[in-house]
């Protein structure tokens, strides 16, 4: 199933300063959420792999990057734009091989899933209950699985999921955003307010 993976290798040796810094540029690339941004994060998240094929936070990343540029159809050079979620799906792999014994990697699996099979959920929410399995403090975590709550009309559950992830980490603005549109949704719209104006 696509939702499984071989455990990962144990590092063996110490990371590459070069890589370190790689994946720390490649993130503010990321973080901008702009054409530019994510074709940045792309190319250096695709160099920190070829430094160290070992190591998932940069298959992580190269997977998410792939992942919105397919939804927000961004181009990357080289890469067709039918071949995103391709990509997205081959990076999460890599990232599985390195390392499937953190939460962050089956994160990004249900990420990736999401849009792989938008008409299913059963991947995605196999891959969250894992990450919430490993880390149940994990604010993203908690965000995902709202997110998957929602997409199957659980609206009550996902409202319960988002403030969680809005307790665990209070600045986490997707959380805090969706917290309030899903008040919107079912129509509480004093708590909207509240969660808009916070």
């Amino acid at each position: 199933a696509r939702g499984r993976a071989p455990a990962g290798p144990a590092r063996a040796a110490p990371l590459d300063s070069a890589v370190i810094a790689l994946r720390g540029r490649a993130d503010r690339a990321y973080s901008q959420r702009t054409q530019a941004g994510i074709r940045s994060a792309v190319e250096l998240y695709s160099r920190a792999i070829a430094r160290d094929s070992t190591y998932a936070p940069a298959w992580n990343g190269l997977a998410r990057a792939y992942v919105f540029a397919n939804g927000w159809g961004f181009t990357i050079p080289g890469v067709p734009g039918d071949s995103l979620l391709t990509m997205a799906l081959r990076a999460s792999d890599g990232a599985f091989i390195a390392d499937s014994g953190v939460a962050s990697t089956w994160l990004t699996r249900a990420l990736v899933m999401r849009q792989v099979s938008p008409s299913s959920r059963v991947d995605v929410f196999r891959a969250v209950h894992r990450a919430l399995a490993m880390d149940t403090l994990n604010a993203d975590a908690w965000h995902m699985y709202a997110l998957t709550l929602a997409d199957t009309d659980s609206l009550d559950r996902a409202i319960e999921a988002w403030r969680r992830a809005v307790r665990l980490q209070p600045s986490f603005p997707e959380a805090v955003a969706f917290l309030s549109q899903s008040h919107l949704w079912a129509g509480q719209f004093d708590s909207a307010a509240a969660w808009g104006d916070s």
